[in-house]
């Protein structure tokens, strides 16, 4: 447990952590509930470790091109139904 000991002890002697190319270590939470950790992720957004360890792997870029096609066509749905309900209320 780093209690005590503050950020400086932190920032000089970071966990270790294997298989986390990348992700740095920013530290624990304060908020007295339990063990929480919290990673900086390579893009530069916090995340909580349980998201981090529970991550499934990178998608490829034809997977990620596929997922956004869909949430294309899902976004392009909903637009035409808030435009047929804007419609009826006129």
């Amino acid at each position: 447990m780093y209690r005590g000991y503050g950020r400086r002890y932190l920032e000089r002697y970071k966990p270790p952590i294997q298989g986390l190319r990348g992700y740095t270590y920013i530290g624990h939470c304060r908020c007295g509930h339990g063990p929480d950790a919290y990673y900086r992720m390579p893009e530069g957004r916090v995340v909580h470790a349980s998201q981090v360890f529970g991550m499934p792997a990178a998608p490829t870029k034809e997977q990620e091109i596929e997922q956004l096609k869909t949430e294309k066509e899902m976004l392009e749905q909903r637009l035409k139904e808030i435009d047929e309900t804007l419609k009826k209320m006129e």
